[in-house]
């Protein structure tokens, strides 16, 4: 009997833990969506206009010179900034890209980076005290360079994912902006689209202005970020696509 006793309670808190997993998680007064719903989701995103903190700002490169071949080891990069302060504590600053890489934030003009030896593309541009790329001309700029070998300037484009940074933890009443480049100016110049891509869903950003996505509920996610052309089909490249993983909270 109490064999029996003890195997009954042991189903009864076995249901118990079952129905708490599958159950939605209420935090922060917002409910948890569950992975089997997220394609009935209703996302959407809109372009944020973006408040010009340095409308005349301009990010110069001085060295490496175009198409110039360097020696394996530490590069030194020498940029010149006009019209614009560097925030101490504060999310503005210059940042780099090489060969579509997450964005790094600097404080400063002069940057020594170890390369080994390839081709790259760097690609570098300022950013407002929230964080978000300037996009006016003169505020970004590519460079295409090579380390060890000849350098041979790269034919595809190359995407920039400023926003959002990847491993980034967001509050469900603060703005999730999305905010991207392309290393040839593609987005801005309409060749190229945006493709957003979370579970089942499918988004699409046109043009390189910041943009909010709004819907998304509390939870773990992986954003795929995709280049289409202007029939909406995938840009063949090495550095055409990208993924961050998110948390709201």
């Amino acid at each position: 009997m109490k064999k029996v006793f003890i195997l009954v309670l042991l189903i009864f808190v076995a249901l118990i833990v079952y129905q708490y997993r599958t159950q939605s998680v209420d935090t922060m007064g917002v409910k948890e969506s569950k992975a089997d719903t997220l394609e009935e989701l209703s996302l959407t995103l809109s372009p944020v206009e973006q408040v010009m903190d340095y409308p005349d700002a301009m990010l110069e490169l001085y060295q490496p010179s175009d198409g110039q071949s360097l020696n394996k080891g530490k590069v030194d990069f020498t940029f010149n900034v006009k019209n614009f302060i560097f925030g101490a504590q504060q999310a503005n600053g210059l940042k780099i890209s090489l060969n579509g890489q997450a964005p790094k934030l600097y404080r400063n003009t002069e940057v020594q980076l170890s390369l080994s030896e390839g081709q790259y593309t760097l690609f570098a541009y300022l950013t407002d005290q929230n964080g978000i790329g300037l996009k006016e001309y003169g505020n970004y700029l590519a460079r295409d360079f090579a380390v060890g070998v000849p350098a041979q300037p790269l034919s595809t484009p190359i995407l920039i994912i400023n926003l959002p940074e990847d491993g980034a933890v967001i509050s469900p009443n603060q703005s999730f902006i999305i905010d991207a480049y392309t290393a040839r100016d593609e987005l801005a110049s309409g060749d190229a689209l945006l493709e957003v891509q979370i579970g089942s869903q499918r988004l699409v950003m046109n043009g390189h202005a910041p943009y909010q996505l709004d819907g998304l509920p509390v939870g773990e996610y992986e954003i795929s970020f995709r280049l289409l052309n202007t029939r909406q089909e995938p840009i063949a490249g090495d550095y055409t696509a990208t993924k961050r993983r998110i948390s709201i909270r």
